[in-house]
C-alpha cells in the first residue's frame, strides 16, 4: 500500500486523485485488518494497554457522536475514520519495531518517483493526464505528480526525507547510505517545487531538532569525544547549507519576508497566507458548538453558511470563487466538527504513544532504538506543525505516512515481534470467513464509488465539449441526453457523491430543462454551497421564470465572494432587464 497508494488515479474520473485514494486505502485496510484479526483473534490482538483502549475509545465516540449529531452526511467519513484507526491499531502491533525502517525506505521510494515526475512536470517534460486536444490539465497536478495536490505532495516529500536522515545517520553498509541519500535528495528537490510553506517550515524546524538528536547520538557512541566534536561541528555546516538551500529554492525567503512585512503592517490575512478569516469564521462556529461539535465532515456547508448569513460576510477574503470546505487546520476542524471531546481524544491519540516510547527507551541500554524513537517522535512533530496550515490528517496519503509514525512509536513501546509470534489461534477459519465477506463488502461499495467517479468524469467532458462548442439545439440535447443517463446510473451507484447533482443540473440546462436543473443545482447546493452552484441556479430559476429567488441565491454568492465575477454579471443582467 505505501508503494502503490501514491500512483494511484482515475484518469476518466470527476475526481482524479482524492477519492480513488480514498477507495483503495479503504479496500487496502479492511483486507489487511480483516486477515490478521481473522488469523490472531481479537484477544490475541489487544493486551489491553492504554493507547489501544484509547483508539477503541476513539472509534465508539465516533460512532456515538455520527448517530446523535449528524447522522445523514457522517457516514462515509466515520467509515474511512475507522478503518484507519483499526489499521493503525493492526500496524502498530503486527509489525515488529525492526521492520519499520525498511517500510520507510518503501514509502520514501514511491515518494522519490512522484518527486521526479513532479520535477519534470514542473519544466514542462512530462504532461501527466493530457486531455484529447493536447492540452496538458493544470493546477493541482502540476506541482506534484501523481499525488495529486501542492500541500498533499509537499508533506510526504518532507515526511520522508526526514525520516531517511535515519538509515543515512546509523546504517554502516555503504550501498544502503547511497541509496537514502539519493531518495534524500529526490524528495527534497520535490518539496521545493512544491513549494508548500507549511511543510516547509516543519521540515526546516525538524530538521534542526535532528541536528540536536544527531549531535548527542555521536557524542554517546564515538569513543574519541574530540572526533566526535568535529563531527558535530561538520554536520551543524551541513544543516546550514541544507537550510540555506532550501530557504531559497522553496521561495520560503521571500514568503518569510512578505510575512514579516504583513506582521509590521498588522495584516493578519497576509501573516497566514489568506487563512485568517477562515480561522475567525472557524473559531465562531466552534463558539456555538464547542463540547460536542457540529458534526463529522459538516464543516463545508457551515462555513458557507457562516460566511454568507451572518455579520462576517464582512470579513475580507483572498478571492476565492470555491466554498471552503477544510478549515486548513486540523485541530480547528477537529474542534467544529467533533467538539472540544473529540479533539482531545486527538491529541491524545498523538501524545500517548510519544511518551510510552520514549519512555522505554530511555530505558533501554541500546542508544539505536532511543535514535530510532527520536525520529518517529520528530516525524510527528513535523506531522503536528504541518496540521496548524493544512489538513494531513483528512488525506488517505498523508494520513497513511501518519500512521507510519504512530505505528512505529506503538511498536517501539512494545514488544511486538513476541506479540505477532507464534501458532495461530484456534477457530482462525470461522474468523477468516468472516473476514472475507466483511472484504467483499467494503470492495463492492468502494468499486461502486469509483465506478460512479468514472461516469461523472465522462459526463463532464461530454458537457464540456457540448458547452464549448456552437452545436445545434438537437446535438446539444443529444449531448445533455447522454451525460444525464451517465449522471443517473453514477447516483444509483453511489448516491453521496454531490458533485453529481451540479452536473445534473448543467445537463438539464443543456437540454432547456430549467426547472429540473434548478431543482438539482438546490440539491447540490444543500451539501457543497459555494458561488459557482448558487449562481447556476440562480440562472436556472431566472430561466424558469422566478426571478426573486434567483436574486436571493446571487446576493448570497456574492456575500461568500463579492468578486466571483460570474455571480456579479448575472446579479447585474437580472437588474437591467427589471
Amino acid at each position: 500500500m505505501l508503494a502503490a497508494l501514491p500512483f494511484v488515479v482515475s484518469p476518466g474520473g470527476f475526481e482524479k486523485f482524492r477519492l480513488p485514494k480514498d477507495v483503495i486505502f479503504s479496500i487496502g485496510a479492511a483486507l489487511i485488518v480483516g486477515i490478521f484479526f481473522a488469523v490472531n483473534g481479537f484477544r490475541r490482538f489487544c493486551k489491553w494497554r492504554s493507547w489501544e483502549a484509547l483508539l477503541v475509545v476513539s472509534i465508539g465516540y465516533l460512532l456515538v457522536h455520527g448517530l446523535l449529531v449528524n447522522p445523514e452526511i457522517t457516514g462515509w467519513s466515520a467509515s474511512w475514520i475507522i478503518a484507519a484507526l483499526l489499521f493503525l491499531l493492526v500496524i502498530g502491533r503486527a509489525v515488529p519495531a525492526a521492520r519499520h525502517p525498511g517500510l520507510w525506505l518503501v514509502a520514501a521510494s514511491a515518494t522519490a518517483v512522484n518527486a521526479g515526475l513532479a520535477i519534470l512536470q514542473f519544466y514542462g517534460r512530462f504532461p501527466l493526464l493530457a486531455k484529447n486536444t493536447g492540452e496538458t490539465l493544470q493546477g493541482r497536478l502540476t506541482p506534484a505528480g501523481f499525488i495529486g495536490d501542492v500541500n498533499n505532495g509537499g508533506f510526504v516529500f518532507g515526511l520522508s526525507a526526514l525520516m531517511l536522515l535515519y538509515p543515512l545517520a546509523t546504517r554502516e553498509r555503504a550501498g544502503l547510505r547511497v541509496y537514502s541519500g539519493l531518495l534524500l535528495v529526490m524528495n527534497l528537490a520535490g518539496l521545493a517545487i512544491t513549494q508548500t510553506l507549511s511543510a516547509t517550515i516543519a521540515f526546516v524546524g525538524a530538521f534542526v531538532l535532528w541536528l540536536v538528536l544527531h549531535a548527542w547520538w555521536l557524542v554517546r557512541t564515538q569513543e574519541n569525544r574530540r572526533k566526535a566534536y568535529g563531527q558535530v561541528a561538520g554536520l551543524a555546516g551541513l544543516v546550514v547549507v541544507v537550510v540555506v538551500l532550501v530557504v531559497l529554492f522553496t521561495g520560503l525567503g521571500d514568503r518569510i519576508l512578505l510575512a514579516a512585512a504583513a506582521l509590521r503592517d498588522g495584516d493578519a490575512t497576509g501573516l497566514t497566507a489568506g487563512r485568517y478569516p477562515v480561522y475567525l469564521i472557524t473559531w465562531r462556529m466552534i463558539k456555538d458548538a464547542p463540547v460536542l461539535g457540529h458534526g463529522l465532515a459538516s464543516f463545508g456547508v457551515d462555513f458557507f453558511r457562516y460566511r454568507t448569513e451572518t455579520e462576517l460576510s464582512r470579513l475580507e477574503m483572498i478571492d476565492q470563487p470555491g466554498s471552503f470546505r477544510e478549515a486548513h487546520n486540523d485541530y480547528l476542524q477537529i474542534w467544529h466538527e467533533l467538539g472540544g471531546v473529540g479533539l482531545l481524544l486527538f491529541l491524545l491519540v498523538l501524545v500517548l504513544p510519544c511518551a510510552t516510547a520514549l519512555r522505554g527507551a530511555l530505558h533501554s541500554k541500546e542508544p539505536k532504538r532511543l535514535y530510532w524513537t527520536c525520529m518517529l517522535v520528530l516525524g510527528l512533530v513535523y506531522s503536528a506543525i504541518t496540521a496548524l496550515g493544512s489538513f494531513p490528517f483528512r488525506l488517505s496519503l498523508t494520513a497513511l505516512f501518519i500512521m507510519l509514525v504512530l505505528a512505529g512509536l506503538r511498536s517501539a513501546a512494545s514488544d511486538a515481534e513476541a506479540a505477532s509470534s507464534g501458532p495461530a489461534a484456534r477457530g482462525w477459519q470461522w474468523r477468516l470467513a468472516g473476514a472475507i465477506l466483511a472484504i467483499v463488502v467494503v470492495s463492492y461499495f468502494g468499486v461502486q464509488r469509483w465506478r460512479a467517479n468514472v461516469q461523472m468524469g465522462i459526463a463532464a467532458v461530454v458537457l464540456e465539449e457540448a458547452y464549448s462548442s456552437s452545436l445545434s439545439a438537437r446535438s446539444k440535447r443529444i449531448y445533455g441526453e447522454t451525460a444525464l443517463t451517465r449522471l443517473r446510473q453514477a447516483e444509483s451507484m453511489s448516491p453521496r457523491l454531490y458533485d453529481n447533482y451540479n452536473l445534473q443540473g448543467s445537463a438539464n440546462m443543456l437540454m432547456g430543462y430549467h426547472e429540473a436543473a434548478a431543482q438539482q443545482y438546490e440539491r447540490a447546493a444543500r451539501y457543497i454551497p459555494s458561488p459557482e452552484i448558487l449562481t447556476n441556479q440562480a440562472v436556472a430559476l431566472v430561466a424558469s421564470g422566478d426571478k426573486g429567488q434567483a436574486r436571493e441565491l446571487l446576493k448570497r454568492a456574492l456575500a461568500y465572494n463579492p468578486n466571483y465575477a460570474p455571480a456579479r454579471r448575472a446579479s447585474e443582467l437580472l437588474e437591467k432587464d427589471e
